[in-house]
Formats: C-alpha cells, sequence, structure tokens
C-alpha cells in the first residue's frame, strides 16, 4: 500500500514534511467568494485571543519528490484553504514590512522575535528560497508576482485577459488586505502592531489538517473522488474531470501518467478559456457536462447524478445485460468521452456565441434562444457536432424551428422539463439515424409537428408574457426593419429598455386617461402590463420621460430606434382601447413569425398600417 495513514498535523508539520505544495492539474480554479474569506479570517482572528487549535479539515497530498532535502507534493484537495492561508500569510509579511520596527524585544520569560523572518520561513523554502506554495497554472503567475513574492506589486484592479479565472484570487488577496489594514489602524505605536501582527503568526500555526498522502497519483485521486461523492463541496464538471483523468491514467505506463495529466490539463485550460470568453460561468460549464450526457445517450441526468453516469459508461459496455469493460477497454473508452467532450465544448460556444460566419438570421435565433431558455442546446449539440449529417440551409431552419417552438411552447405553459425531453428525444433519433442523407430532415418534420401548438393569445398577451414581452418584441422589430430595408436593430439588454407606454407606476393623469371612470390599484396593473401597453426604447430616452403623459412620450417615440416605438407617434391618445387593439395586433404578428412556415413573416405589418388594413383601407 502507498497510501499514508491519515494523521491530524499542524500546517507546520506539513510545510517541514514538504518543500513545495503545487496544486494538482485537475483541479478547478481558485472560486472561494469574499465571504468564505472572511470566515475563514474570523476563524483565525479568534484563535488569536483563544488560543486554541483550529481543525481545518482533509488535506490530500500525492508526493511527487523524495530527495531528503526536496520532498514535494501535488495538492488533490485542499487548494481554496491552502491559497487563502498563504494569501494572508503573505498580507501579514506585508503589512509588517511597512512598520519601522521589525523586532520584538526580549520580556521576561520571552525571547526577542523577529516576526518577517518567522512569516518567511513559512512562505519559503529556507534551503532554496523559493516559495513553498504554488496556485495553478492559470493563476501562477499572478499568485507569485503580484501577491507572494517579496517586493511585489499589487494584482490589477482589472484583468483584461482573464478576467473570471482570476477574480476570485484578486478579491480575496483585497479583503485579507482590508482586514489587517482594519485590525491595526487604531493602534497608536509601531511595536504594538507589530505584536498584534504576530498574534495571527501563532495563530496560523495552530491551524490543524488530516493530511493524507500518498506516492500513487491514481490513489490519491480515488481518495479525493470517494470524498466528494460523499457531499464536499465540488462541482459536477471538477468530478467528472477526475473521473476521466483517473480511467485514462488505468493500464497506463507509470511513466506516461504525468504527460496523460499535463494533456487533460492543457485541454481543461482552452475549455475554460472559451467559456470566460463567452461570459459562460461556473454553473454554466456544470451544465454543459449534464447536456452533454443527454445528448450523447438516452439516459434523464440531472446535474448532481452527472458523474455517476459518467461512471456507468465508463464501466459497463451494455447497461441491460451489465456486461463490463476491461482496464484498458476503461481506458480507451475514457479517451473517447473526453475527445467528445471537447468537441461538443467547442461546439456549446458556437451555440451560445455565434461566430461571425454564422448566418445572420441562424446567429439572431441562438442570441434570442440563449436569453430565455438553455434545453434547446440539447438537440443543437448533435446538430452542430464535428459529422453531423445537416447541411447550412437545414441547421438554419432546425434552429429557427427550436426558436419557435420554445417560444410557444413556454407561451402554451409547457414545463422546461418536458421541453428538454422532447429535445433530447428528437436529438437521440438524429444520432440513431447516423449519417443518413435524411436524417435533418426527419427532424425537421418533426419539430414541425411539435410547433404546432393551439395559442389562447387573448389570454397570454394580457398576462403580459412574463420574461418574454421583450424578444418578442424585438422579433417584431426585426422584421419590420428587414422589410424596410433598415440595418438590424442589434439585441440589447443594456441599451435597449422595455417600455411601459401608460406608466406601470400610477399617476392621477394616466389613472383617469385609462379609466374616466377610476379604478382600482389592481385594474390598473392588470391592464399597463400586458403586452399591448409594451414596447421597446432607447436607455437614454426612457429614464427621460417614465411617467410623462402620452403627449410628451409620442413626440420622444419620433427620435427612438425601433421603428415599433417610432409607429407609436401616430397615434393621437393612449386609452385602454388602444391597448386592447394592440394585444390583438401582437397576437397576430406572433403568430406569423413564431409560425412553422418561414414565409408567414413576410406578411408582417407595423401597428398603424395593420389597424389601416383592418379597416380596408
Amino acid at each position: 500500500m502507498t497510501l499514508q495513514s491519515g494523521q491530524i498535523q499542524p500546517i507546520t508539520s506539513i510545510l517541514k514534511t514538504y518543500s513545495k505544495l503545487e496544486i494538482a492539474d485537475f483541479q478547478r480554479n481558485y472560486s472561494w467568494s469574499t465571504d468564505d474569506v472572511s470566515e475563514l479570517f474570523e476563524d483565525i482572528r479568534n484563535t488569536t485571543y483563544t488560543r486554541d487549535r483550529h481543525f481545518m479539515g482533509c488535506l490530500i497530498l500525492h508526493e511527487t519528490g523524495t530527495g531528503d532535502h526536496q520532498r514535494t507534493c501535488s495538492v488533490v484537495d485542499g487548494q481554496q484553504r491552502l491559497t487563502t492561508i498563504f494569501l494572508l500569510m503573505s498580507r501579514i509579511r506585508d503589512e509588517i514590512a511597512k512598520l519601522d520596527t521589525k523586532v520584538i524585544p526580549a520580556e521576561g520569560d520571552a525571547f526577542e522575535r523577529h516576526p518577517n523572518s518567522e512569516i518567511n520561513e513559512l512562505l519559503f523554502d529556507g534551503a532554496a528560497n523559493k516559495p513553498r506554495f504554488t496556485s495553478n497554472l492559470l493563476l501562477r503567475e499572478m499568485f507569485l508576482t503580484n501577491m507572494v513574492n517579496p517586493g511585489h506589486t499589487e494584482p490589477p484592479d482589472r484583468d483584461h485577459r482573464q478576467k473570471a479565472v482570476t477574480l476570485p484570487l484578486r478579491s480575496a488577496y483585497w479583503k485579507l488586505r482590508d482586514k489587517l489594514k482594519e485590525e491595526i489602524k487604531d493602534i497608536p505605536t509601531d511595536l504594538a502592531k507589530l505584536k498584534h501582527l504576530t498574534k495571527y503568526i501563532d495563530a496560523l500555526q495552530q491551524l490543524d489538517f488530516l493530511a493524507i498522502s500518498t506516492t500513487d497519483l491514481n490513489e490519491s485521486l480515488d481518495v479525493f473522488l470517494t470524498l466528494n461523492n460523499r457531499g464536499m463541496p465540488l462541482g459536477p464538471s471538477d468530478i467528472i474531470r477526475g473521473l476521466l483523468v483517473q480511467s485514462s491514467c488505468n493500464d497506463s505506463d507509470p511513466s506516461q501518467i504525468t504527460n496523460i495529466h499535463k494533456k487533460f490539463f492543457d485541454e481543461w485550460a482552452q475549455i475554460l478559456k472559451r467559456f470566460d470568453e463567452a461570459g459562460e460561468d461556473q454553473s454554466s460549464l456544470d451544465q454543459f457536462f449534464r447536456y452533454f450526457l443527454l445528448a450523447t445517450g438516452p439516459s434523464k441526468v440531472q446535474k448532481k447524478a452527472a458523474p455517476k453516469e459518467i461512471e456507468t459508461r465508463l464501466k459497463f459496455k451494455n447497461r441491460v445485460t451489465k456486461e463490463t469493460r476491461t482496464v484498458a477497454e476503461i481506458r480507451i473508452t475514457s479517451e473517447a468521452i473526453w475527445k467528445q467532450i471537447i468537441e461538443m465544448s467547442n461546439t456549446w460556444i458556437d451555440i451560445v456565441q455565434p461566430p461571425t460566419d454564422f448566418d445572420e438570421d441562424m446567429a439572431y435565433h441562438l442570441k434570442i434562444l440563449r436569453s430565455v431558455a438553455d434545453n434547446y442546446r440539447v438537440l443543437l449539440l448533435n446538430v452542430f457536432a464535428t459529422g453531423s449529417p445537416a447541411n447550412p440551409d437545414e441547421k438554419k431552419e432546425i434552429v429557427r424551428l427550436c426558436y419557435v417552438l420554445t417560444f410557444r411552447y413556454y407561451l402554451n405553459a409547457g414545463g422546461a422539463q418536458d421541453l428538454e425531453t422532447k429535445f433530447q428525444e428528437i436529438g437521440q433519433r438524429y444520432v440513431s439515424s447516423g449519417e443518413s442523407d435524411t436524417a435533418a430532415s426527419q427532424m425537421i418534420t418533426e419539430l414541425q409537428t411539435e410547433c404546432n401548438i393551439a395559442m389562447d393569445f387573448d389570454n397570454k398577451f394580457k398576462d403580459g408574457v412574463q420574461g418574454f414581452a421583450k424578444t418578442i418584441l424585438h422579433g417584431i422589430e426585426k422584421i419590420l426593419r428587414s422589410k424596410a430595408g433598415a440595418n438590424a436593430l442589434p439585441w440589447s439588454s443594456k441599451d435597449l429598455h422595455l417600455e411601459h407606454i401608460a406608466p406601470d407606476t400610477s399617476t392621477e393623469h394616466w389613472t383617469s386617461t385609462l379609466f374616466p371612470g377610476g379604478c382600482t390599484e389592481d385594474q390598473y396593473d392588470d391592464l399597463v402590463n400586458q403586452l399591448g401597453n409594451k414596447t421597446l426604447l432607447d436607455q437614454t430616452i426612457n429614464k427621460r420621460i417614465k411617467q410623462s403623459p402620452y403627449g410628451v412620450k409620442s413626440t420622444k417615440y419620433l427620435n427612438s430606434s425601433p421603428l415599433i416605438t417610432r409607429d407609436l407617434a401616430a397615434i393621437q391618445d393612449w386609452e385602454s382601447n388602444e391597448i386592447t387593439l394592440r394585444n390583438t395586433w401582437l397576437a397576430e404578428m406572433f403568430d406569423k413569425i413564431w409560425n412553422v412556415d418561414p414565409l408567414q413573416a413576410s406578411t408582417v405589418h407595423g401597428y398603424t398600417e395593420w389597424k389601416l388594413l383592418s379597416k380596408g383601407e
């Protein structure tokens, strides 16, 4: 057995045992919130008063070097705590460096102390004067250059290259800096400040860990996965990645295991980079893994069960007969799954952030879909996958039908889980057809059938279509601009606001305009929150006219970017019957745009034109 029995040890003992602790390649980035950092700081702060030992939990270590003075290890579990502790050590060192007094003189039985030397012994290996702890590859340069090395410059307020990756680490650094400054700001002398900071050095040495070490990488990973499958706080993507790393090392030459880990880490870093650039966070990454499993198999998988599904796919050749794979077969299967994950992660990013070479209409539909739902991605992961038999025109129509189905399904009170199941089942039939020339056309036919949902427009649009109002108005605006030969109006939640024509907060003027005979607050709210009372408006105009009378609003509408809003300037008065009539117009336009037949969109008209046509003028 290479596994060493777990022993509760002070951090000083661990640092004396190992000259260097590194974060394992398959670990996620530092992700503690400032609340987590504050909680640990308060625990250590309390220890400065109680002087009690403080248990920090489990450390899983994989020994990577065993020389007499160069015993090193990789931290398989414990990154968040160790990173924060070493950040605190470096901040204590930096605060001490600002003081004119650096030595605590001997008093009574107490010897003279040199706190700066004491903290540096914790931070650096004395023999080589190298940092004892290094973060993972993505954070290492900032961690050392801007936080740990003596005379460092502070981390930048902004990191344009890897903002989401480095932000938690930078935030932790600033939080600890501010906490320590607050601790000593009212202490009158440098000597007293030095003594107070030294209490924190003593408290750090009171921290205990249950340290489990092994000389076998797969064995340490097995311990890590076992603990984390029992409720420790890791995301599904972390555990899945660990399982695949472990399985890919099975039956491998021991000399190649490090290279396998490095390959996984490098490829994982690329996935993280693309997700970060697309504005996709850790939750989105975990969601991707779940949707990957839904897109590549028939099982219904919830997020927390995703690692178990990966284990099942690795273990069994056949789920029904329970025929198991050999160790070598598990390794080959793991490599194949990982390759597919890499390919589909790129597909996922193309779906959520369409590249510039995508068809303009298809890119628009994908952007709008991203703002209202996500389960359509289960289907599109296969449609846009490498080797998909769908041609560009078929892909465009499949995306449009996903757009149509998603809107019609949700507005008809369909459940997200049911729609997800539909997308998964249609996608599985698409995959099972192989590279058949008719696979995409069969999928289109299925989607068209699903889109034939009868809509109760009167009630839906009176309810205000919560969550869909802006996207419906923008979809109509897109068609109106296309027919008018105008440039597309970009989809932007920042610059384009949802405007209540009659304001959502009642005023005496608006109440008497809409309800000459008087009304209750509920009656007013019910009317103004109908879709017919909503439009799109530039942010700058929206801020200036919020509760203004309609005469003032309509003149401003003339200068608005959306045609759907400029059109309102032709209306003389905004009364309750106008809202009801505009509901009817919106319902008709919705039915033309979100329609199985794409040609129906060509019959869309603006509101005032539609009113004239309805009167036969």
